[in-house]
């Protein structure tokens, strides 16, 4: 196994940026993304500028050449990368338990039991986001 990070492309699907003055602006690019032949999924993730486009498999590179094209209106499209977001949610899990850690010690202090148990979880998620 090599130590390079490998994405996981999700075949038949891109992300395309929306320019930030223009977001969020869900019509406008399924305009865009119907003007070239191309499917609105979505919005993608949390951000307002970001959107799921389907594209037949294998023609990922050339959906990304086409939006890009339409630089007045998009910032920029990339492949899909799974590996990228399930590591992304790993890191939003250990957050979330960080959080879970964190509020109780500004109220009543933790038992040694109840911190050690804490730390437990957090290290059963630590093991299994290890690759």
């Amino acid at each position: 196994m090599s130590d390079e990070y490998e994405p996981d492309y999700a075949e038949g699907e891109i992300i395309v940026m929306l320019r930030e003055e223009l977001s969020p602006n869900d019509g406008l690019v399924r305009g865009i993304a119907d003007s070239l032949g191309y499917s609105f999924l979505g919005c993608y993730g949390e951000s307002p500028s970001e959107y799921s486009i389907k594209t037949k498999p294998g023609e990922e590179e050339k959906a990304i050449i086409d939006f890009e094209a339409k630089g007045e209106f998009v910032e920029g499209a990339y492949r899909r990368d799974l590996k990228f977001e399930r590591r992304l949610s790993i890191v939003d899990t250990l957050r979330d338990r960080l959080e879970i850690m964190v509020e109780p010690l500004y109220g009543d202090s933790l038992s040694v039991t109840e911190w050690n148990e804490l730390l437990d979880k957090l290290n059963e998620e630590i093991e299994k986001a290890k690759l």
